[in-house]
């Protein structure tokens, strides 16, 4: 507790001035309400020492970016504002060393992973992505209406626009070729308007976070690269503990030390990511190209790069989902609606097969109810987790690293005139 009442005693010495907080000048106020109002988040325990165990055992933290002792403390203390503006609960890559570390097994790790969660619920302007992620009711509910509003949609589809007598829509397949330019333009639509949404979150953390003091333009664009780089290569989750510097992208080396090890969490990040995007490319930008009644031999790209990104997403989401049963069998707690994202996941890569396979075996009617089936799982998931759910962190983990290192370079090359100054000892 000495080092809480030295950060709200620094703030009460130097009123009516402001102190430096996460390069920010922000006033400290108390809120006692914060710590509720995170808890609704999932999992945050209250019973933390502040010894400082877990940021000691962080490979990640460094100078004055503690964590997950400095974001934990400031919960408990009600510090809103700082709580708001800072970027330490990203910069964190969920190894889990601190709550191995944290004497009173107050589980850091999942604190963390509700900070988090919390915070995306702040930079979604809209008010969804904060009911969302705090109600298991709103998440199942919200995936349930755009499903069904997909499943009205296509029926009125074949039935109006189509022109398929009701006695038909049950045992008669239409042609694809009908459907291929209107899904292209539905497929823009489904993931334009996520779009809109994730860069407007985009915009309200670097309000939160930078907008009091204001950096120069110049560090933006000479950072600009940290963030290209973070979204490409995922780099700093390799400097976790528990991963391998150097290691090859080759299939013999996913487990490190032996079979009974675990995989390498960054390579599997990576290579489901990498799957993830692939498809989001071939079915945004190429989905004239990828998706067409022409049957291309095996060696054509269509067809490899298809398997590939879809092996890489199964791989990676089967692995998730293994794990997080595991931990609920075991007892070990977890963050809500841990394995809704996944699955979901999972099934959009199954049913995509399921679609491939019954296409080239002729069964024209049953590939038609697999595409009907994988648009209601794909289109909800594209627009309420992406935006809304677990999946902003894509958006808002290289957001908030680029922010960091805009944040440093300013205070490094032009402290005084970005108003980055330090408090003075």
């Amino acid at each position: 507790m000495v080092d809480a009442c030295s950060e709200i005693g620094e703030a009460v010495e130097s009123a009516p001035s402001t102190v430096w907080v996460d390069a920010i000048r922000v006033p400290a106020r108390v809120d006692p309400s914060l710590l509720a109002e995170v808890q609704r988040h999932g999992r945050f325990d209250s019973s933390c020492l502040n010894c400082g165990g877990c940021s000691v055992v962080c490979d990640l933290a460094y100078g004055d970016v503690t964590f997950p002792r400095k974001p934990i403390h400031r919960v408990l203390l009600g510090l809103r504002e700082p709580v708001l503006e800072g970027l330490e609960p990203w910069l964190c890559h969920d190894c889990g060393d601190c709550t191995i570390a944290c004497p009173r097994q107050a589980d850091p790790a999942e604190s963390m992973r509700t900070l988090r969660r919390y915070l995306t619920g702040q930079y979604d302007w809209t008010g969804l992505s904060s009911r969302i992620l705090s109600s298991r009711a709103w998440h199942m509910g919200s995936l349930a209406i755009v499903g069904a509003l997909v499943l009205a949609l296509l029926v009125f589809y074949h039935l109006y626009w189509g022109g398929l007598p009701v006695s038909d829509f049950a045992t008669t397949s239409m042609g694809l070729e009908h459907m291929f330019p209107k899904i292209v333009y539905f497929t823009w639509i489904v993931y334009a308007l996520p779009a809109l949404f994730v860069f407007s979150h985009a915009y309200r953390m670097y309000r939160l976070t930078l907008g009091r003091a204001r950096p120069p333009l110049r560090s933006f664009l000479l950072e600009a690269w940290t963030l290209l780089e973070e979204m490409a290569t995922q780099e700093r989750m390799r400097k976790c503990p528990a991963e391998a510097p150097g290691a090859p992208l080759v299939v013999w080396w996913l487990y490190a030390g032996g079979a009974e090890a675990a995989p390498r969490r960054w390579l599997k990040h990576w290579l489901m990511a990498l799957g993830t995007v692939t498809m989001f490319v071939l079915t945004g930008a190429l989905l004239r190209w990828f998706q067409t009644d022409d049957v291309y031999p095996l060696y054509h790209p269509q067809r490899w790069i298809g398997y590939l990104a879809t092996a890489f997403i199964l791989w990676g989401t089967t692995d998730i989902l293994v794990r997080r049963v595991r931990r609920r069998e075991q007892g070990a707690s977890g963050k809500r609606g841990a394995l809704t994202l996944p699955l979901l996941l999972w099934l959009t890569a199954v049913s995509g097969i399921a679609i491939h396979a019954l296409r080239y075996l002729g069964m024209a009617l049953a590939a038609h109810y697999a595409y009907a089936l994988h648009l209601v799982i794909c289109v909800p998931m594209v627009v309420v987790e992406v935006p809304f759910g677990e999946w902003a962190h894509m958006i808002d983990r290289p957001m908030a690293l680029y922010f960091q290192a805009v944040k440093e370079r300013a205070r490094a090359e032009l402290p005084s005139e970005a108003g980055l100054e330090p408090v003075k000892a």
